[in-house]
Parts: C-alpha cells; sequence; structure tokens
C-alpha cells in the first residue's frame, strides 16, 4: 500500500522511469537517448531485417531458372504474350511451399513469450540461434555460403539480458551491468540504482496480479478489447499486400509480362526503404492512430488504381505495366512510412502490464498463421490455371485494406505519448477509440509528466 500511496503521491512521472522519488532525493530528469540505446535498436532491428531478407529471397529464388530445373518440371507453359512454349516451371503448390516455414515461425512466436519467462530474453534468442545454425549447418553439404549465413544469424544471441527478468530473478548484480552498458554509467551510478529501485518496486507492485494471471485473461473483459486491437494492428503487417510484394513480386511481374521483373523488385523495395526511414517520426508527431488509418488508405486507393487500369487496359498493355510499377512503388512507399513499424511498436503497447506476455505471443501466432494463409493462397490466386487474376489481386488487397481502416477505426485508440500506464487507464475508461486524439494525449502528458 505504501508504494501504492507514493506513486499517486508524485504527479507527472512515468512507472517505467520517474514515478517515484529517487535515492538522491529528487526525482530524476526524464532519461534521453544516447548512441549506445540507438545502436542496441539498430542491432535488434537488424533480425528483423534478416528475416524479411528471407522472405524476399525466397520470391526472388522462385523465379531462377537454375532453382526450377532443380525443383520444377518441364512442359508446355503459356507466356504473357500468348505464346506456348516448353520451359521449366514450377506448380502452384511448389510455388506456395516456401511459405510452409511461416508455420514453424507461428510455433516459435507462440512459445518465446512463455519460455522467456524462464530462460530470459536472450535465452530463447540464444536458443533459438543454435536451432538456425544446425538447420543450415545440415544444408553446408550442398553450399559453402550457408557458413556466412550461419555467423549473420547467430550473433544475434549475444547481447544483453532484459534487467526486469534479471531483477525477477534476483540477479540485481547483473541487472546493474546490463543498465550500466545500456545507458553507458558506471553500475553503482545513481541513474543506474534509481532504474533498479523502479524496476523492483514494480515487480513487487505485479506479483500479486500475476498470481492470479492466465493466458485466458486476454479475452476476458477489457482485455479482450486490447487483444482485438493488437490483432488489428499485426494484420495490417499480414494481410494488406506486403507478404505478396515481398514474396511473390518477382514472379507477378514477369507473369504479367514486365521486362526485368529483378530491377522492379530492387526499386520497389528500395521505396519501402526510403519511407520506413519516415515512419518512427510519422508514428509519434502524427500519432499511431493517424498513421495506420492514412496508411491503410493509402494502401487501399493503390491496389484499386492497379486493378482499375488493368480492367481497362488489359495488363498486357504496355501503359498498363509502367503504371503497375508505378503504383506498386507507391504502395511500398505508402507501407514503409505509414505501417511499417506497427508490428513491434503500436501492437505491443496495446496490452496491460501484466498480461504482455501472454497476449503478445498470441497476437504474434495469430498474425503468423494469417501471414501463411495468404502467403500460401496467392501463388494460386495469381497462377494462370487457377485464379489467374493478374491485375485484378488489386481489388482483393483493396478489400482487405478497407476493412483494416474500418478495424482501426473502431477498435484503435491513439496511444502516442501516453505512457503504459496512462494506456491502461485509457481502456479502463471504456472511450471510443475515435473518441481518442494526439492532441488529448499531449495535454494528459504535459499534466502528468511536465513536458
Amino acid at each position: 500500500m505504501e508504494l501504492e500511496k507514493e506513486k499517486v503521491e508524485i504527479p507527472g512521472t512515468s512507472t517505467e522511469h520517474v514515478d517515484a522519488v529517487s535515492i538522491t532525493g529528487g526525482v530524476p530528469e526524464r532519461p534521453k537517448g544516447t548512441k549506445r540505446m540507438m545502436l542496441l535498436g539498430l542491432y535488434v532491428g537488424l533480425t528483423g531485417w534478416m528475416y524479411n531478407f528471407d522472405l524476399g529471397y525466397s520470391g526472388i529464388v522462385l523465379q531462377m531458372m537454375p532453382f526450377k530445373e532443380a525443383f520444377g518440371r518441364r512442359g508446355p507453359i503459356r507466356t504473357p504474350a500468348g505464346e506456348v512454349v516448353q520451359e521449366y516451371y514450377l506448380t502452384p503448390l511448389e510455388q506456395s511451399l516456401v511459405s510452409v516455414a511461416i508455420l514453424f515461425i507461428a510455433m516459435g512466436g507462440a512459445l518465446a513469450g512463455p519460455l522467456g519467462q524462464y530462460t530470459g530474453r536472450r535465452g530463447v534468442t540464444q536458443a533459438s540461434c543454435a536451432l538456425i545454425g544446425i538447420g543450415a549447418g545440415g544444408m553446408l553439404g550442398t553450399s559453402g555460403s550457408y557458413l556466412n549465413y550461419m555467423v549473420c544469424k547467430c550473433i544475434q544471441g549475444v547481447g544483453l539480458e532484459s534487467p526486469r527478468w534479471l531483477l525477477i530473478k534476483n540477479r540485481e548484480l547483473e541487472a546493474r551491468k546490463s543498465f550500466s552498458i545500456y545507458y553507458g554509467k558506471p553500475i553503482d551510478d545513481p541513474d543506474v540504482s534509481y532504474q533498479i529501485q523502479q524496476v523492483q518496486q514494480h515487480i513487487e507492485l505485479g506479483l500479486s496480479a500475476h498470481r492470479t494471471s492466465s493466458f485466458f485473461d486476454i479475452f476476458r473483459g477489457a482485455n479482450l478489447r486490447r487483444t482485438t486491437a493488437a490483432i488489428i494492428v499485426v494484420l495490417g503487417i499480414a494481410v494488406t499486400g506486403v507478404r505478396f510484394i515481398t514474396t511473390y513480386a518477382t514472379i507477378f511481374v514477369a507473369g504479367i509480362g514486365i521486362d526485368d521483373p529483378y530491377l522492379v523488385n530492387v526499386i520497389m523495395g528500395s521505396s519501402s526503404c526510403l519511407g520506413t526511414l519516415f515512419n518512427p517520426w510519422v508514428i509519434e508527431y502524427w500519432g499511431r492512430r493517424f498513421a495506420l488509418l492514412a496508411g491503410y488508405a493509402g494502401l487501399a486507393v493503390m491496389m484499386l488504381l492497379i486493378a482499375a487500369v488493368g480492367s481497362g487496359l488489359g495488363q498486357s498493355n504496355p501503359i498498363a505495366q509502367r503504371t503497375l510499377v508505378a503504383f506498386l512503388t507507391l504502395w511500398y512507399f505508402i507501407f514503409g512510412f505509414f505501417v511499417s513499424a506497427s508490428l513491434g511498436t503500436i501492437s505491443p503497447e496495446q496490452h496491460s502490464l501484466r498480461l504482455r506476455t501472454y497476449g503478445q505471443a498470441f497476437t504474434i501466432y495469430i498474425y503468423e498463421i494469417f501471414a501463411f494463409g495468404l502467403s500460401f493462397s496467392i501463388p494460386y490466386m495469381i497462377g494462370s490455371q487457377y485464379g489467374n487474376m493478374g491485375l485484378n489481386v488489386g481489388y482483393f488487397f483493396c478489400g482487405l485494406s478497407v476493412i483494416l481502416f474500418t478495424g482501426c477505426f473502431f477498435f484503435l485508440p491513439e496511444t502516442a505519448r501516453l505512457s503504459l500506464e496512462q494506456i491502461d487507464d485509457q481502456y479502463n475508461s471504456q472511450m471510443p477509440a475515435w473518441k481518442t486524439s494526439l492532441k488529448k494525449n499531449r495535454k494528459i502528458a504535459a499534466e502528468t509528466r511536465g513536458f
């Protein structure tokens, strides 16, 4: 009770950093970003880059003739120009098999959260790196290049352990070292000691809640709304079309007769990279909710234009093909500019503190399952022997973007500038998502944090 009273008596603070008087007798300033923090964030971000590189490269490989000769079959196929030629090809099922790996990613995502409670965040990462090393090592007999792959992947297991997890395990000295490296200060620095003090207090406050928490709590009461919002956010990554473009864009543009599909893939990837550079600024200063709503609206418009041009001019028309490349490039830029960081930033902050491990593990599991379903279906949708949708696939992804726009409008509140505890208060207040705004959040932040 004393801890709770202390938390109430000191307004203008965040329970993550400054919600109580420090050991030096005052409230420290809000920690500022350091080069070490940025480098650590970049290091962690490289993991996601490697994951997406694998997804994108798997689609390019499907279009390579040596791969078709090794794993496909030779027979009559119809070219985009309408000619029938004898050539090696892959069936839609064979193309879809590259998506099976996503199922195992879903299993790993579901298990990583609960296992991390026992082995630590670094322990889970190291275990996954060991599995990757074993798998890649088994392929060394086919190509020596996998040795480089193993090094890039396994180096991810070297890093800081979560100070919070270390303190839960009563390993204060190691937690101090972790904070010390993170902030670039000695382990006995007052700021490091203050962080240790705060985390220990929060652990004590949360123990009673954790003892009564279960996985199914994420589907009860206000937590169901939070879980729904988090799922809507991750589905924006899974089904709006990025899986289609990342993995199958090379096959798609080659199938409609565009020359040099590899160059087109590079152009689209570069546009996404450029947009992503601005995304952290957008979600912080324009707001999470605005970023996703604007992003899904833009993605829907681009896909609608692609499909409409294809319907009006035909996909073999040179003008339609150039328009396709232009709008796909704009689509990818909009995705990077507005939506790209939502999986790692907006989704986790929807969950309550005591249920975050369960909630985010379940959310990632749902994300990967939907991603697998869509990724497995795309070769059938665009294959000439089955769906043969061609540019009409834009109508499909436009519809999905509209659905996600609607879901975000009704279920996703604006959370920018709020601490995790203030997000809890926002959800508990039952305020409709469409009545929240960045302007209101700034006012709350100014009143409680003093900035």
